[in-house]
């Protein structure tokens, strides 16, 4: 026999020995929840009711759980995308420099991530009151990464600045593992005799490079 959820107009099939001759059964649609007594005077004429109508009734239920746990899902991989794209937006920028300018609309700074540079072989020649300082900026890490301006001074002993100097980059991006030759040339604020011993100090200044800045 068919019977007929009298909230949604449901139709469902249930075997004529599960609805009591005297009492009828009380049910629940599985529809919409709507619940109430059925008896078998409730029952439809079958040559009129649809034979189906149970089944694609559920099916519509289902098809439609289905469809939210898909949007549901959709979404949660969707906020998890965008979450990792300003998180790693350092990387990620460095991979895709074109995505520079959407971070930059969005009012997200990009920065050189100084963590993954290394200042190495420095080494400096005087002459009189000029130095020539050369040394590398390498990424040491497994990601590209925006090359940093260089902060670069030469001191005497006592850590008095003799002069100073910010470099810029020859390149803008760094391969994983690769590295920038640094070459620069300082004068120094007066002529020490060739006796004084001096320092050179390089710093990775967090910072991007002014050819980013001008993009």
């Amino acid at each position: 026999m068919h019977i007929q959820c009298s909230s949604c107009q449901t139709v469902f099939a249930v075997e004529d020995k599960e609805i009591s001759v005297d009492k009828g059964r009380k049910v629940r649609c599985s529809v919409c929840n709507h619940i109430w007594t059925v008896t078998r005077d409730d029952a439809l004429n079958d040559r009129t009711s649809p034979p189906f109508a149970s089944s694609s009734g559920a099916s519509a239920s289902g098809k439609k759980k289905r469809k939210l746990k898909w949007i549901l899902v959709s979404v949660l991989v969707l906020g998890l995308m965008l979450g990792g794209a300003v998180i790693w937006r350092n990387i990620i920028s460095a991979m895709l420099p074109s995505t520079i300018g959407i971070y930059t609309a969005l009012d997200l700074d990009i920065l050189p991530d100084i963590s993954m540079i290394e200042i190495a072989n420095i080494r400096g020649e005087r002459q009189g009151d000029t130095v020539r300082i050369r040394g590398e900026i390498v990424n040491i890490s497994m990601w590209p990464t925006h090359a940093p301006p260089v902060f670069i001074s030469v001191q005497n002993m006592a850590g008095a600045i003799l002069a100073v100097k910010e470099v810029e980059p020859d390149e803008l991006i760094i391969a994983a593992g690769k590295r920038l030759p640094l070459n620069v040339q300082l004068t120094l604020d007066e002529e020490l005799r060739s006796d004084v011993e001096t320092e050179i100090v390089a710093i990775a200044v967090a910072r991007m490079p002014k050819p980013h800045q001008a993009q």
